[in-house]
């Protein structure tokens, strides 16, 4: 999940002295991948008043009339640049990675729901990226959950729980393969058996319990002032059930990500158009497509799809 170098995308240009303050040398602006980053090499700083003396050394005709509004160095920056037709906007990024920590930062997400959680490396990814809010987990395959349970152990805002999410209350039988990762309450598919061998298909199976999000969102964000919930889905092909399940939970979750199938891997599931439908007819707008994993080909299998909701409150 790791993106192409920040300074393949940078724009760089030099500010002419005379737009500077007296004694203040240029330097460069750089517009990159990660962060917008407005850099001055001077002596002065951002948060400085331009005062009237400030204002006459600047000499920029294009300023507005001097107002209660203090000037932020980034602000004055932009405002000169604007007067020369150039917009600084931020980049786009392209990696999961920098999409999460913009989208958490811009809706203030302070719990993730993470169903499928396997052996927790999602929640442990979430902390290595810099989240330090509320983690709930839940997995149903009992010898993963232990697994899932140890490793969120020490961690007071990693809550865990040994169930599956679904569209009903209910125990149901889960195929457990070789390589745990694909547990899924649907049958593999021949192309899945084609790309991955035995070691997704072979296995025993599980009666494990089934509950909603529905009954379980109030202790998800139970203590939390001003609930901003973010929901993770991998559930091998069940994502859809999730959210079935999850009808009145849904208009409180500001953005989620789904692992949405190209080429089905199991019997039955949704394909990406029809997974992608109805996040948007939930009023939810694609952020970001980034793929999971490719065949012999170099097609995609899978993609993570980020979403958001557009609705204006949010």
């Amino acid at each position: 999940m790791s993106g192409r170098d920040p300074r393949d995308r940078s724009v760089e240009s030099r500010l002419d002295r005379r737009w500077l303050p007296r004694g203040a040398s240029a330097g460069p602006i750089n517009c990159l991948e990660k962060k917008e980053i407005v850099e001055i090499t001077s002596r002065i700083t951002p948060g400085l008043e331009l005062e009237d003396e400030a204002r006459q050394a600047l000499e920029w005709p294009f300023l507005p009339p001097r107002t209660s509004r203090t000037w932020t160095l980034k602000a004055l920056v932009k405002q000169m640049l604007r007067s020369r037709g150039l917009i600084v906007k931020k980049l786009p990024v392209d990696n999961i990675e920098e999409t999460l920590r913009q989208l958490f930062a811009a809706l203030d997400i302070n719990c993730v729901i993470d169903a499928g959680a396997h052996f927790g490396e999602y929640g442990q990814w979430l902390r290595e990226i810099g989240y330090t809010g509320r983690i709930i987990s839940f997995e149903p395959v009992r010898a993963s959950y232990e697994r899932l349970r140890e490793r969120a152990k020490g961690d007071a805002s990693w809550m865990t729980n040994n169930v599956a999410l679904g569209r009903g209350s209910a125990s149901l039988e889960i195929n457990v393969p070789n390589y745990s990762v694909f547990a899924s309450f649907l049958d593999p598919t021949r192309y899945c058996n084609e790309q991955f061998g035995e070691e997704s298909t072979a296995g025993n199976k599980e009666t494990v319990k089934v509950v909603t999000l529905d009954s379980m969102f109030a202790q998800c964000v139970s203590g939390l002032r001003a609930p901003r919930v973010y929901l993770k889905l991998d559930t091998q092909g069940y994502d859809l059930e999730v959210i079935g399940g999850a009808s009145a939970s849904m208009p409180s979750i500001l953005a989620l990500q789904s692992e949405v199938s190209v080429k089905p891997i199991y019997e039955g599931m949704p394909n990406w158009v029809d997974a992608i439908g109805l996040c948007k007819s939930l009023g939810y707008e694609v952020t970001g497509l980034y793929p999971v994993n490719r065949d012999n080909n170099m097609s995609v299998i899978e993609f993570d799809c980020v979403m958001r909701r557009t609705d204006p409150a949010n």
